[in-house]
């Protein structure tokens, strides 16, 4: 979003402002997960919380849009995961065909992307063996990137040019606005946490706590992720499909 696409304008080192909307955004919803979750503690998310509270016609219909939901939000990360993917693969000299990394409407000649629904498929399987297996491969899986996204701060703030924050929003506000409605993506998973409200251990004292405090080490690590890229590169220069590559 710093750097933009083809008909959006970037928001710049503003981007961080677009996160810091997008958080607060987010808290309203948190904290409302935080307190039907210790109040409700099962499985089902939004949609046992709308069966309770608004009957079962009403969490039908929240069932189908949470299920719209994450068809959208898995497909966006997966692309995502792809694009890092082939970046990190052209950096050691190997070329993955346009035509398996990306999809006939982005106009590069592509026809499916394979990486994304690699992705897609190898998390499917995983999902498959069960909570526990996929909860220690999650915590793995989330350990290392956590520790890279510190490293990758830890590192680069040395590197950092206050020149590069010249001008802070070169866009104006409305691409600033625009960008905090997609990285919402990046920032909400509330209801996904509260889906693991019925395996936790005291799930009514435990699951508000650890939707709160995941929610401000998100938030934490974004911010100052941004501000380290943007300061290390000009905005323009920022790899749209894979910044941080």
């Amino acid at each position: 979003m710093a750097a933009g696409s083809e008909g959006t304008p970037g928001a710049g080192p503003a981007v961080l402002i677009s996160f810091l909307i997008a958080g607060l955004a987010s808290a309203a919803a948190a904290l409302s997960y935080a307190e039907f979750a210790g109040m409700i503690p099962r499985a089902g998310s939004a949609y046992t919380y709308g069966y309770v509270a608004l009957g079962e016609v009403i969490g039908w219909f929240i069932g189908w849009d949470l299920l719209l939901e994450y068809i959208a939000i898995v497909a966006v990360v997966a692309i995502g995961i792809s694009g890092y993917f082939d970046a990190f693969l052209s950096g050691i000299g190997i070329h993955m065909p346009v035509w398996m990394t990306s999809t006939a409407d982005e106009g590069k000649g592509g026809i499916v992307n394979i990486p994304a629904i690699a992705v897609c498929l190898l998390v499917t399987w995983i999902l498959s063996r069960g909570t526990k297996a996929f909860g220690r491969f999650e915590l793995v899986a989330v350990a290392i990137k956590v520790l890279l996204i510190l490293f990758f701060i830890g590192l680069g703030v040395f590197y950092i040019d206050a020149n590069n924050y010249n001008p802070f929003m070169p866009s104006g506000f409305g691409a600033v606005l625009a960008g905090s409605a997609t990285v919402f993506f990046a920032v909400f998973g509330c209801d996904a946490m509260s889906t693991a409200a019925e395996e936790a251990k005291d799930g009514k004292k435990h699951m508000p706590k650890a939707i709160i405090l995941s929610l401000i080490i998100a938030m934490l690590l974004y911010v100052a992720a941004t501000l380290v890229l943007t300061g290390m590169q000009n905005w323009e220069e920022i790899d749209p499909k894979a910044g941080f590559a």
